[in-house]
């Protein structure tokens, strides 16, 4: 229901039903009476808010989800400097540019609970750009590079517990303020976040100079922006919602919950509610907005949008939900009221999306038939117009004639059913109806029907009537589709007939003569001597291209005549002369099909056509579409010039009022922008990667691309959204185009497959009302050359050319190449099977020594070490030639049942002395029953060493590799895991097809060939089975062997065992994969500290084959690596700048950390008291220049022998520790109990006896493993923070007093430990639980490494 036809609805309902029962009571007539004027007094108020309905030159557009925005449900609307208006929805950000919506999503991790309720909101700022906020507290900034929003704050980490986001506000200073349900804080732009006002609920915040006005749920405080402390509280008691700082008037306005509208002059403090309010303002105030110097808009929960004068408080209702035409809103849930450049109004509401008031410079009005509602139009397609002597307004429609009463607005409705096409005001105030079918009707001011006249011999010629006309003599001009024009008096009888048909308009051109507008040209028709004359007919226009169908008419009285056409325009014709002049679509006309034609008081003429209004003013035609509503279908010869000066027209979608006077082509600017490029056939992903290069370059206005990207789209847009309709745009791409585009509404461009070259984009809006250009914007875009189209490539094609040319003459020599080339083939394959020989002769002489039982153990050692190399390196020549031929003969590889657990434990055992030494931890997970895969045993031994050597090489210290097993009826899948440098994703094609290593594994100087997974994956596929992988840099890989199960044992256990491997290793080096530096790693090391860097070299070179060789320049330095090594032997020159040699000999020794290591000094100074002074430092020997090298390595040697000694010495006493179960005595180790130096095989005086720091350190680290015996977990960490060392320092000390790494000496230990149990007759089962081994049958693997024997035997032995 209209607000036109609510109040008479109010006043019968008051009458019939409220105030009519209760006058019947006569005995209550006073509590009666308080009823009714309180009845009254609610009608009237509301009677009042209709009566007060804005009414001015706005027109409304709405958008929401069909038209492309993300919800229905919008919080908030800004503008930013490009015009652009941004909407915050319940589930995003929409970008509005007039025409388009583009939606943008606020990613994040979020919970389920925090979408309930979602608000999204908005703030603009100059300095910080688009800020979107939820009220979960997370904010994002919009970043124009990416065209997406990013996470810019989340307040979540800085407030603990459950907040509410309600506002954002950035004062001058820079400081951003957050309103939050737990009260405002605040958060400077080098600072941190600090809570300003404590336990308030805040919901806005408003800004003057430094204050800083907070609205909350108990009113509204007033705080320093600078200090950022409350001066004092000047509302109380309101739940303010919303608040607007009016400058000009020094108030500030006051939104509340339910309390109104108020306002607060900042002069005196006083608070003053708005007068007359409705009913409406006790519902929740969301929006104050200035419109301008007068008035404010006020956005109301429930109530609509509301003007108020700023200096009477006058309310009036701008717009709400009642359907008032074309002028209403989806929802009155009011969220957001915006004005933007243009004074149009954007408001958003919770349930109606955004409706859009366009503030219209010309007032025009539109009647439409609103469904259900019968005070409104019968139909939409009006026929036509007509005003009676009364005013009121009669409508011809398709469903009968719908009449609209001038004084109160009421309608009425007659004739349905029937289509009336057309209407004719008689002078003594009827109304002559024609219809389509059912003849004529004579219809009185009241709408009675008095006379209905049809088709009959002296009547009407045919019931299809197209146009009735009356005369200056009262006489009715009456014209039809099929039957003759006549001439009728008031009653209907037929005065005079003519042989003219299909009468489509009949026009006065004077007292005596009529125009008749005809399918074929009109007729000038003399109606006192009944003559007519054709004129414009088509065989007149038979040598033109002239239409001479004619819809209607408009006389000048200079002898010419508009003619309006359906197919050719507009024409004006001269009846004199015959000549023609033709105004079509290609002057600037909508549409060839003019309709109806009309003069105004400026001489314009005025013509509706098949696609809207134009204007022609002398030839020029100018279209009227920019304004709102007027770009309709109009119906022939619909139209009417008012008493009241206006044109009203009817279309297919009701009937439009203007007025002409005031009606002027408008100026207007509309900047155009490109503001994007997008690259066709690319990836999702490639084209956000690219986003923000792209982005610079339109900033720049010059776009490189390369020629992979030569099918692209370029969108643009220029932005007033009062004449949006108006622009359009046309492009061209120079270079590329020769012309420019046809006329188009779109802002997007796409070229596909564009040729390499420089080119320029060329983009304009232009108005189509009259073809003028409002902007123009251009690109430069360069399409790189493809490669093949390069100088390079040319290059390449020519030497092609000359190659070819060049191998035919070379065949000849080519086919002798070939045979010599079989024959080097030959004799490499003879060749490498000659390799096994010596290599056998190698071995032979080694395995007979070996057998020799009078050898020393450094003997054994290097004679074992020497067995184990010769032994591998004869593996890896019989494996390589083995896995030639398997290659080359295709020969198929005999796979059997192998252990798989058994394989992972050894794996495992052979490489923890190499985890330890980089540090690592190494992991197994088994399933406690053996699983069983069809393999090759020396397979699989060659792929595990493979990848367990990549995963050790490639992970940091402190890092972990795991293995694990897992298993089910059909597979074997084996993982081998490190937390190393990961592999990047685009190594991922080559990694198991070539020889090829990845870029960071390249740069972190790690020996390897590339080789490793390519012959992995060959070795898998010789298994016939699978090998993938998952990766992240710098986080790790997983490889993922998968071979066929062998199904030995039929049962299955999901039980698996989780524990870090701690297998006993023997102390010797043992060579891992192709990496010489683990050898290194397992000597003892020499820290060397000269200042000449020739002599350091030097030093270093003729040690580093045999020792770990560390070099420093200086004492200093020495210090400093003595924090985190500890060497096994010092070797320094005395003279050197800083700290002299004997010096540093002398801290060294009086650290008790590191007293116990050997100290020999180099110097030049050959003298007694020099050689004195050096000794008495500590020093373990004296050496002067020049010296010799070989005596220096015996020296060397030498005392490390004896430090060996020493090791023997230590780990003895750590036995007998274990055996006694208690701490050995301090006095264990006395002055008897010494171990000669040696120097060149002559036994000297001087002693290397065990200091007693260092004995302590060995018994406090046994007794700490003896105390975590039976802790599985105790390891390496735990017990380096017992000892309160770092594991560095440990670890060097440790492995320089013992000679083991610390977890073969935690082993060792429970090695001992078991076999002192096991001599005590405990079961093999408890004794591995009590000495920290959960899996027996891994305990008895390393107990038969260490001892020689299993633990069942060794039981049973003892």
């Amino acid at each position: 229901m209209s607000k036109n036809s609510i109040i008479p609805f109010l006043k019968d309902y008051l009458i019939n039903f409220l105030i009519r029962p209760f006058l019947l009571d006569t005995n209550d007539m006073k509590i009666n009476l308080k009823y009714i004027l309180l009845v009254i007094s609610f009608v009237l108020s509301i009677s009042a808010l209709y009566a007060e309905s804005f009414d001015g030159m706005f027109s409304v557009r709405h958008i929401g989800r069909t038209d492309g925005l993300s919800s229905e449900r919008v919080f908030s609307i800004v503008e930013d400097n490009d015009n652009v208006m941004w909407i915050s929805t319940r589930t995003g950000v929409d970008r509005y540019n007039g025409r388009t919506v583009k939606n943008y999503s606020l990613s994040a991790n979020y919970y389920y609970g925090d979408l309930a309720g979602r608000i999204i909101r908005l703030y603009f700022d100059n300095k910080l750009g688009l800020l979107a906020y939820d009220h979960t507290g997370r904010i994002y900034k919009y970043q124009p590079n990416t065209d997406s929003f990013e996470l810019y704050l989340f307040l979540g980490e800085y407030i603990e517990g459950e907040i509410i986001l309600n506002k954002i506000f950035s004062d001058e200073n820079g400081t951003l303020w957050f309103g939050l349900s737990r009260g405002l804080y605040s958060k400077k732009s080098d600072g941190a976040l600090c809570c300003v006002l404590e336990d308030n609920y805040i919901n806005d915040i408003a800004c003057l100079c430094d204050s800083l006005f907070v609205g909350t749920s108990n009113g509204v405080f007033r705080l320093s922006c600078r200090e950022d402390s409350v001066s004092n509280q000047l509302v109380e008691d309101k739940n303010v919602q919303t608040l607007y700082f009016d400058k000009s008037e020094n108030k500030l306005w006051i939104g509340t919950f339910n309390s109104g509208l108020w306002t607060l002059d900042l002069g005196n403090y006083s608070l003053h509610r708005i007068k007359g309010q409705h009913l409406s303002f006790f519902n929740p105030i969301r929006a104050i907005t200035p419109y301008d110097n007068n008035r404010i808009l006020v956005g109301i929960d429930g109530g609509g949008v509301y003007f108020v004068d700023k200096h009477t408080s006058e309310t009036k209702l701008f717009v709400n939900t009642e359907d008032s035409g074309e002028f209403f809103l989806r929802g009155n849930g009011i969220y957001a009221v915006t004005k933007d450049f243009q004074d149009n109004i954007w408001i958003g509401s919770y349930t109606g999306g955004v409706s859009v008031a366009i503030s219209l410079k010309y007032p025009i009005n539109i009647m439409t038939h609103e469904r259900g509602n019968p005070q409104s139009l019968v139909n939409n397609n009006v026929n036509d117009i007509e005003e009676n002597i009364n005013y009121d307004l009669w409508f011809a429609t398709d469903d009968g004639i719908s009449i609209r009463n001038k004084s109160d607005h009421r309608w009425k409705h007659i004739l349905k059913s029937i289509v009336i096409v057309d209407l004719c005001s008689s002078g003594d105030g009827n109304i002559w109806a024609g219809t389509y079918g059912d003849g004529l009707y004579l219809i009185d001011k009241d709408g009675r029907v008095i006379r209905h006249l049809t088709q009959k011999p002296e009547g009407l010629t045919t019931n299809y009537i197209f146009s009735v006309k009356e005369d200056k003599d009262g006489d009715l001009w009456i014209g039809g589709l099929d039957g003759n024009l006549i001439i009728a008096d008031k009653q209907g009888k037929r005065k005079n007939e003519f042989d003219i048909n299909w009468v489509h308009s009949i026009e006065e051109v004077d007292s005596l003569r009529m125009a008749v507008a005809t399918v074929n040209g009109f007729c000038i028709v003399e109606k006192y001597t009944s003559q007519f004359r054709r004129y414009a007919t088509t065989s007149e226009f038979n040598d033109k291209n002239v239409s001479a169908y004619i819809i209607s008419m408009l006389f000048n009285g200079d002898g010419t005549v508009w003619l309006g056409t359906e197919g050719g325009g507009l024409n004006l014709y001269d009846m004199n002369s015959g000549d023609v002049k033709i105004i079509t679509t290609k002057e600037g006309l909508l549409s060839d099909d003019i309709y109806s034609l009309q003069r105004d008081n400026k001489g314009r003429i005025w013509a509706s056509t098949g696609k809207g209004l134009a204007v022609v003013n002398g030839l020029k035609v100018s279209n009227l579409n920019y304004i709102h509503d007027t770009d309709k279908t109009y119906n022939k010869s619909a139209c009417i010039k008012l008493s009241d000066g206006r044109f009203a027209y009817g279309s297919t979608y009701g009937a439009i009022f203007i007025t002409p006077g005031a009606m002027a082509v408008e100026e207007y600017d509309a900047p155009v922008r490109i503001t994007d490029l997008k690259l066709e056939y690319i990836s999702p992903e490639k084209e956000i990667q690219m986003r923000p290069s792209i982005y610079a370059m339109l900033m720049d206005k010059k776009v490189d691309l390369d020629y992979s990207y030569n099918s692209f789209s370029v969108t643009f847009e220029s932005i007033n959204y009062r004449f949006q309709h108006d622009i359009a745009y046309q492009y061209i791409l120079e270079g590329y185009e020769k012309s420019w585009s046809a006329v188009y509404s779109n802002g997007t461009v796409r070229y596909t497959n564009v040729s390499p070259g420089m080119y320029t984009l060329k983009v304009r809006s232009l108005r189509k009302s009259n073809g003028e250009i409002i902007s123009e914007a251009s690109l430069s875009i360069n399409i790189d050359q493809p490669w093949w189209n390069s100088w390079y490539a040319w290059i390449i094609y020519l030497s092609l050319v000359f190659g070819i040319f060049y191998f035919i003459l070379r065949y000849k020599s080519n086919q002798l190449q070939k045979r010599h080339n079989e024959d080097k083939i030959k004799f490499f394959v003879e060749t490498a099977h000659d390799i096994r020989t010596p290599v056998t002769l190698i071995m032979a002489p080694l395995e007979d020594l070996s057998k020799k039982k009078d050898l020393s153990d450094d003997v054994s050692y290097l004679l074992e070490t020497a067995r184990n190399n010769t032994r591998k390196l004869h593996a890896l020549v019989s494996q390589l030639l083995e896995f030639e031929k398997i290659d080359t003969n295709k020969k198929n590889v005999t796979l059997k049942p192998v252990n798989i657990n058994d394989l992972l434990v050894k794996e495992c055992v052979s490489f923890q002395s190499y985890c330890d030494k980089k540090q690592l931890h190494i992991k197994i997970s088994l399933p406690e029953h053996d699983v069983f895969a069809m393999a090759d045993e020396q397979m699989m031994e060659m792929l595990l060493d493979n990848l367990i050597s990549n995963a050790c090489k490639y992970t940091l210290a402190n890092g972990t590799i795991s293995l694990s097993l897992l298993s089910d009826k059909k597979n074997v899948v084996i993982e081998v895991q490190d937390t190393g440098i990961g592999i990047p994703a685009d190594a991922g094609r080559q990694l198991f097809k070539n020889v090829y290593r990845a870029v960071n594994a390249r740069q972190t100087n790690e020996p390897g060939t590339g080789f490793g997974l390519l012959q992995v994956q060959r070795l898998v596929n010789m298994m016939h089975g699978k090998i993938s992988y998952k990766s992240e840099v710098n986080k790790g890989s997983t490889f993922y062997v998968t071979l066929r199960n062998a199904d030995i044992d039929s049962s299955f256990d999901n039980n698996v065992i989780h524990k870090q491997i701690s297998p006993v290793i023997e102390n010797r080096t043992e060579y891992i994969g192709d990496d010489s530096e683990n050898i290194k790693e397992s000597l003892d090391t020499l820290l060397i500290v000269e200042d000449n860097d020739e002599l350091r070299c030097y030093l270093k070179k003729i040690f580093e084959r045999d020792y770990r060789v560390i070099d420093v320049s200086d004492g200093s330095k020495a210090l400093e690596c003595l924090a985190e090594e500890y060497p096994d032997l010092i070797l320094s020159d005395v003279m050197m700048p800083g700290i002299q040699g004997d010096e540093l000999c002398r801290i060294v020794k009086e650290n008790p950390q590191t007293s116990g290591i050997p100290f020999i000094l180099l110097t030049a100074k050959v003298t007694h008291d020099a050689m004195v002074t050096g000794l008495k430092s500590g020093a373990d020997d004296y050496i002067p220049k020049p010296f010799s090298a070989e005596i220096l390595r015996l020296k060397v040697h030498s005392i490390l022998e004896t430090r060996n000694h020493l090791r023997e010495y230590v780990l003895k006493n750590v036995v007998a520790q274990i055996e006694k179960n208690e701490t050995v005595g301090t006095d264990t180790l006395n002055n008897d109990d010494e171990i000669r130096q040696t120097d060149e095989g002559n036994v000297q005086n001087d002693t290397v006896p065990v200091s007693e720091d260092d004995l302590n350190f060995i018994k406090h680290a046994t007794q700490l493993v003896m105390d975590n015996m039976d802790d599985e977990e105790f390891n390496i960490n735990q017990l380096c923070q017992e000892m309160a060392m770092s594991r560095t320092l440990f670890y060097n000390r440790l492995k320089s007093l013992t000679g083991k790494a610390p977890q073969d000496f935690i082993r060792l230990i429970r090695l001992q430990r078991a076999a002192e149990l096991l001599k005590q007759g405990k079961p093999v089962a408890d004794v591995a639980a009590e000495t920290g081994f959960v899996n027996s049958k891994y305990f008895s693997i390393l107990f038969k490494k260490q001892f020689g024997i299993s633990p069942s035997k060794f039981l049973e032995q003892n």
